[in-house]
């Protein structure tokens, strides 16, 4: 039996997912051998404890944006440059930073700074990268479920989240581009330990060609019907790896 867990209160693409799959929501009670699939951080009955004789994707999660992006650059995993503390530049060398509430959502409380800040250790602060596209890769182990473009809203804000208006294109299955994203997706995950995630990844042009960074992972994404259906079969083809090894 595969259960999900999640908050019943949140958006409805775990129940998208849910039935898509037939999985049940998980209540606490399992077999041995069931697979649990976390759907973000879900403290009900069981406080984040699961039994020891199941499967659990997702097991542990970092939320806080802090701790994702030290654990990425622990890892090698190339982000915008994390500032720590209150820097003082030169007037005609001033960088922009981009700060975000270490656990905010869809892009909310997220500014851009261009004086130096006071620091406040609830938020992450980091170098703002004017960039030229930005993607998501849905990813579950090594396999890319989907892949959107992003596209930014007619308002000019510097947050492409779909509520404030931006839009999602499919990118082409067959590419340098998607490869190159497969990658530094697989990194990310590697880096957190996570079964899959919603992998938010910026691209910049340059001379040499482009640079991609990532932004974030995300443990309980939001999309649509027929995208549920292509994380279920990701996530079936993963638990068939792992049965096999």
């Amino acid at each position: 039996m595969i259960y999900i867990d999640a908050n019943t209160d949140q958006t409805t693409t775990w129940r998208l997912v849910a039935e898509a799959g037939g999985y049940q929501h998980y209540e606490g009670s399992t077999q041995a051998g069931d697979t649990i699939i976390r759907w973000g951080a879900n403290y009900g009955r069981h406080q984040g404890c699961y039994p020891i004789d199941v499967i659990v994707l997702n097991k542990r999660l970092y939320l806080s944006k802090i701790d994702q992006n030290a654990l990425f650059e622990q890892h090698g995993v190339s982000i915008p440059k994390i500032y720590r503390q209150r820097v003082v530049w030169e007037e005609d060398n001033r960088p922009a930073l981009i700060c975000k509430p270490a656990m905010g959502q869809m892009g909310t409380g997220v500014i851009i700074v261009r004086r130096t800040p006071a620091f406040d250790h609830n938020k992450l602060y980091q170098l703002y990268i004017e960039k030229d596209r930005e993607f998501r890769a849905m990813m579950v182990g090594t396999e890319i479920a989907f892949f959107m473009e992003k596209h930014p809203p007619e308002s000019g804000d510097h947050r492409w989240n779909e509520h404030r208006g931006s839009e999602w294109t499919s990118v082409p299955e067959d590419s340098a581009l998607r490869r190159a994203i497969k990658v530094i997706g697989e990194n990310a995950l590697e880096a957190l330990g996570y079964d899959f995630g919603a992998i938010d990844i910026i691209l910049k042009n340059n001379p040499q060609g482009y640079s991609l960074f990532v932004l974030e992972v995300n443990s309980r994404p939001e999309f649509g019907e027929t995208n549920a259906q292509r994380f279920v079969r990701a996530v079936s083809h993963y638990l068939s790896e792992m049965h096999h090894h």
